[in-house]
């Protein structure tokens, strides 16, 4: 399976303990060998959400050395370029944080490729994802898309994607539905899942089957929350930036904690996918009727697909506050990806 870190808000650390949080998240993820990715929350620039995450992604995650390892490789093979291949990505702006981080370690389970690397950011949303998930309706089945329509989902919006991998639908929920809370309808598989909203509410859920736990470090934040999918990632994390943290406890099964910039925490259970699980990864599924079409009965099979100069790379002047934004390093980096994926 992936591996998923989460803080909820790392508001008021310095880049040199953004950058050690994010090497050691690299160092608790490291058995998961096709990706890493990180990123945070910044203030977004100009006045506009474009860009309000400071992102990093790597197919290969020995790449990643420290923050800004991708444009001090691109800047210094820059002439090279089209002799070799460096599957890696920087986005944004490695400002003050002011919300929350995430982190994924990667088993490739679809294409291996940057793309597909997590996080997604899409909307201003980012989300990492532990498990595997696939759409629970036949899109040549009249019945179940006019079901689903008549329900008020947009079909062709919630089916989008611009990576071949099945978390984007995860984050398609919360983009344009009522994320968690619509995944029994249109999703089957099993999930848990981080994000962050465009407003900087965190967000943690996971369903019946996919493992997640959670700690709570009270020197950071008046008490920002670790989430992790190994109860001993908080600890690592906590202890590498000289802080201490609780012990670790287990989410409980279908339940979706919300934390607002400001700290408040709401709690919420939700209904899980169509699933039978186990610990060694998805099985096929059993026979069982969806709850918006509780007359049919589906099986189908799917398989698991601030600024410190010593913290990471010295920042290049373009990369930190650009005169114009269009000689800023990362705005280049588009080039390289698919169209969306920083969008």
């Amino acid at each position: 399976m992936c591996q998923i870190i989460g803080i909820s808000n790392i508001t008021g650390l310095t880049r040199q303990e953004i950058n050690t949080i994010a090497l050691k998240s690299k160092e608790l993820v490291r058995s998961q060998k096709d990706g890493f990715g990180w990123c945070y929350a910044t203030k977004p620039r100009n006045g506009t959400n474009h860009h309000n995450y400071y992102c990093e992604k790597y197919v290969d995650p020995i790449n990643f050395k420290g923050i800004g390892s991708v444009g001090f490789s691109k800047r210094h093979l820059r002439s090279l370029t089209n002799a070799i291949n460096m599957p890696m990505l920087s986005s944004g702006h490695p400002d003050a944080p002011n919300g929350g981080f995430l982190a994924h370690g990667r088993i490739a389970t679809n294409s291996k490729n940057i793309v597909n690397t997590h996080p997604f950011r899409k909307r201003n949303w980012a989300l990492v994802h532990n498990g595997v998930v696939d759409l629970a309706w036949d899109a040549d089945d009249k019945e179940d898309v006019a079901t689903l329509r008549d329900s008020g989902y947009n079909l062709k919006t919630l089916s989008k994607r611009y990576s071949t991998c099945d978390s984007e639908w995860l984050l398609n929920t919360y983009i344009h539905g009522k994320g968690h809370h619509d995944w029994q309808n249109l999703l089957e598989g099993y999930a848990a899942t981080l994000s962050i909203a465009p407003d900087g509410t965190f967000i943690a859920a996971k369903d019946d089957s996919a493992p997640l736990f959670l700690s709570v470090i009270p020197e950071l934040n008046n008490g920002a929350i670790i989430f992790g999918t190994a109860p001993h990632f908080a600890n690592e994390l906590a202890k590498s930036i000289g802080l201490s943290c609780t012990p670790s406890f287990a989410i409980n099964k279908c339940t979706a904690i919300t934390i607002s910039p400001l700290g408040k925490i709401k709690l919420e259970q939700f209904e899980p996918m169509c699933v039978v699980t186990n610990n060694i990864g998805f099985q096929k599924k059993s026979e069982k009727a969806f709850g918006w079409n509780s007359s049919k009965n589906k099986t189908s099979d799917t398989y698991a697909r601030y600024e410190r100069s010593s913290g990471g790379y010295r920042p290049h002047k373009a990369d930190v506050i650009p005169s114009n934004p269009n000689e800023s390093y990362w705005i280049k980096e588009k080039e390289n990806l698919k169209q969306g994926d920083l969008l």
